[in-house]
Parts: structure tokens; sequence; C-alpha cells
């Protein structure tokens, strides 16, 4: 096909990688590009870079007395993969507590994403499959959670990370505050966040 230029200034006819390398400076090119619905193959050898950053971040407590895993309100994040073969890494913080300081009740929480858990342990018996538990001998004590976990949702829909947690027996499991939260100086309420990262692949 012959390459055309026309008087409006369009050219025809130039086959795909036609165009002789460093014809086009990086002046030529618009300031962003959208790739939306594209798959992005990067050069061997780039795998491992931080693509985009999310985060969610609570500052409010949070209760409840189910048994069951529940979603902690507030404490989730959704991102969007550019491609099914990159990664995601979750970082969370959170201050998990239960009121029930006799010894015999925890709470217990899990990482999931959607309705999927991940990043836990295997379940076995009565003992569930869980990221991390509390176990409360005295009411002022709360503990403070902190992991990072490298996740393969291997897909590019939207998928989002959120914190569980239930109790055990009559207590009530807390978020971001001691099991008594009395309203002194010593009784500090803390927050929580998620941050997710997609890792190139």
């Amino acid at each position: 096909m012959p390459v055309t230029i026309s008087g409006s200034g369009t050219i025809t006819g130039i086959a795909t990688g036609g165009l002789p390398d460093g014809s086009i400076a990086a002046g030529d090119l618009a300031s962003s590009l959208d790739l939306t619905g594209k798959t992005v193959t990067l050069p061997s050898g780039t795998g491992g870079k931080i693509l985009q950053v999310k985060q969610t971040y609570k500052q409010d407590t949070f209760t409840t007395t189910s048994t069951s895993f529940t979603d902690v309100t507030g404490l989730s994040v959704a991102i969007t993969p550019a491609s099914a073969d990159n990664h995601i890494l979750v970082c969370a913080y959170f201050v998990l507590a239960n009121t029930n300081t006799g010894g015999n009740y925890y709470s217990a929480a899990r990482l999931m994403r959607g309705s999927t858990q991940v990043f836990n342990g295997t379940a076995s018996g009565s003992r569930p499959a869980a990221t991390v538990y509390s176990n409360q001998s005295d009411d002022t004590i709360a503990y403070v959670t902190g992991f990072t976990y490298r996740d393969s949702p291997a897909t590019t829909d939207e998928v989002t990370y959120k914190i569980q947690i239930k109790s055990e027996g009559s207590g009530t499991a807390c978020i971001g505050r001691t099991p008594q939260d009395a309203d002194t100086s010593n009784h500090a309420r803390m927050p929580a966040n998620i941050v997710v990262m997609e890792v190139a692949g």
C-alpha cells in the first residue's frame, strides 16, 4: 500500500512497525496514554515495579458480638489490576481486642479478597482459619496487628481486600480500642488501614 499524505496533514499506508527507530520523540506523544481494554506486556526484567497504590484509612472503632466472621465497616479497599499476571501486595494495620477478659474468649481476624480467604492458617477441627487472634487477660490490653501479604488474584477485574473479625462466647470483638474503652488517658483510640499495591508480574 502506498504511503499517502493528505492535504489535511494525515498520513495513511504506514504498516505497523514501519517507522524507523527514533522517528518519534517524547515531545510528540500526548501527556497521558489511555490503554483502557488493552493488555500491556512489559519487557523482560521490568517485573516487580509498583504500578499503583490504593489505601483505606479508618479512624473510628468497630465492634461486633457475632461469632461468625463479619466485615469491619470502613476497612476495605478496591483495586483493578492492569494485567492478570501482576500481583497485589497487601499491607494492613489494626488493633484487635475482646471485651471479655476471663481468658476463655478471643477475637479472630482474617484477610479476605472478596469472598475468598487469603493469608490464613488451615482450619482444623473446631479451630478456625484466621490471620490473627487475641486472647484477653486484661481489659486494658489490645493487640497491635500488622502484616504484609503478596496475593495473585489472576484477573483484570476489580478486586476488594477487606478485614473481617469475630468474637467467641459472650465477648465483643473490637477494632481500634481497648476492651474497657474507659474515658481516661490510658485507653487510647487507634487507627486502622489497608494499603494495596499492584506489582508488575
